[in-house]
Order: C-alpha cells, then structure tokens, then sequence
C-alpha cells in the first residue's frame, strides 16, 4: 500500500491527472465542476498536452461515449458544482471500466462531504 500526502485538493488532482496522463492524452469529464477544476482542466492541464473532452452533465453513456484510445480518466464529482447533482458512480465506473480507463471522483469540501460520508455509510460504492 502506498499514499500520497497532498497540501490541497487542487495539487492532489494535478499529481492523479500527472500520474495518468502524459502529452497527447486526454481525461474526459462532466461540465458539473468547482471552477478551479475547471480551470485547472481547461487551462493548465493543455498546457502540459493533456487536453480535456467536457461532457455537458454527467449521464454515464455520454461519458463513456467521449472515451477513446487516448483517454487515461473519467473525472466526476462526487456532488456537482454548482447544482449539487450526483452522478450514477456505479454505471459511470461500469462503464469506464469496461473501455480499461479508471474513474476519479473529486469530494468537494464540507459541508458536502458530511453528506457524502453519511451516503457513503448507507451503500458501499
């Protein structure tokens, strides 16, 4: 087992997006996102080669519909920005998983996360 110790939630995306794609890759991902998210995607990531294919909302088979053989991830949140929706994690993995591409999932700060956690207790994902 190993980990990773991080200072923020936007350095520990970069290092999981740095970690998994190189130039010429891309991440597919929800438009449902915090706007550093977005930014950090939109802006900085292309600037390193690593481009972004944005799916409007989080329906799981159009984002598995944007996966090609250049993708290295499927990004969601756990609770949407800013509509506070939450994506089908179970068909979204599924469906990912079965293109081979892993699934990373964004936990936004509290309070939303207490409400996740107390999800996250009721079934296990």
């Amino acid at each position: 087992m190993a980990a990773v110790a991080a200072s923020s939630g936007q350095a520990a995306q970069f290092m999981t997006f740095a970690a998994l794609a190189t130039a010429g890759d891309n991440i597919v991902s929800t438009s449902n996102l915090y706007g550093g998210t977005y930014n950090q995607l939109k802006v900085f990531l292309p600037r390193l080669g690593i481009h972004t294919k944005f799916v409007d909302g989080d329906k799981p088979e159009d984002l598995a519909a944007a996966i090609d053989d250049k993708t290295k991830a499927v990004f969601i949140e756990s609770i949407g920005n800013p509509r506070y929706n939450i994506p089908d994690f179970e068909k979204i993995a599924q469906l990912a998983h079965e293109k081979g591409v892993p699934v990373v999932v964004r936990l936004p700060p509290p309070p939303t996360s207490g409400r996740l956690c107390f999800l996250d207790k009721q079934k296990q994902i």
